[in-house]
């Protein structure tokens, strides 16, 4: 006979409620949260939680190291530039998913027009083209699951413009919208569409590529002054005393980490805003 104790853990068991006695030490839930979003915004495929994970391993190899080479002000300080150039590569990547969108537009209404020139109705060659498999696919067939549930296709199109606000995006939403409206096969103005949209793709991809050397000169410039602070405290000991052991060293350390962060945020913004 099972008694009610017994019923209420396997309850907890099959819930995973912990028990009342039970007390998480630290849960990695607000950071996963946190980082789901920016993963998907960047485009990165992992899990939150193995990135969770592998961002405290690494800043636990740091303090560690840090503790054992100077203290526990710099192992503070080591955790802080792990956590800190994490955090911002994260926020750096931001926009690739909805570039990557936006590349991949072209393919997907060049799959909507050979719909329509083999004869399918505009919703059965939009079914057709949300199944090939790409991220931009992906946003179509939620496009048809709003219309599934009730929406006009004009409603849901501006929708997805609302979700991706990229021009490229909005393109495809006016296209698509008067293809609704006007009826009929326009297989060859979602065509032109297509080729206007992969042009422009390719203007963007020269633009990035000048933009790389102007993103590498902002690398260097930034981890230059990382690498010789790092040389420097290694090769003479009265230099990591300083930094490392007194007031004023740490106050210049910190305050030159601080400034160096800046100035690689600054650079970067520079660098995506001329591409």
């Amino acid at each position: 006979m099972v008694t009610a104790a017994v019923a209420r853990r396997r309850a907890r068991r099959r819930l995973a409620v912990p028990a009342p006695g039970d007390r998480a030490i630290w849960s990695a839930a607000p950071v996963e949260r946190w980082l789901a979003p920016r993963l998907s915004a960047a485009d990165v495929a992992w899990p939150p939680a193995v990135v969770a994970q592998g961002a405290a391993l690494a800043a636990a190899t740091a303090g560690g190291l840090g503790l054992v080479g100077g203290g526990p002000v710099l192992a503070l300080l080591a955790v802080l530039v792990v956590v800190g150039a994490s955090a911002g590569t994260l926020l750096a990547a931001g926009g690739r998913r909805e570039a990557r969108v936006e590349r991949e537009l072209p393919a997907l209404l060049e799959a909507v027009a050979r719909g329509l020139r083999s004869g399918a109705a505009i919703p059965t060659a939009l079914r057709e083209a949300a199944a090939t498999g790409s991220v931009a696919a992906h946003d179509l067939a939620t496009v048809l699951v709003d219309v599934d549930r009730g929406l006009s296709f004009g409603v849901a199109l501006d929708r997805w413009a609302q979700r991706r606000p990229r021009p490229g995006v909005r393109l495809v939403v006016g296209t698509l919208s008067m293809a609704m409206a006007s009826g009929g096969t326009p297989a060859r103005a979602v065509d032109g569409v297509a080729a206007t949209l992969r042009e422009r793709a390719e203007v963007d991809r020269e633009v990035r590529a000048l933009a790389t050397q102007a993103r590498a000169s902002a690398a260097v410039v930034t981890l230059a002054p990382l690498a010789f602070g790092a040389l420097g405290a290694l090769g003479d000991e009265r230099t990591a005393t300083f930094l490392l052991r007194t007031p004023a060293g740490l106050a210049c350390l910190v305050i030159g980490l601080v400034l160096d962060g800046i100035g690689a945020a600054w650079m970067v913004r520079i660098a995506r805003g001329a591409a």
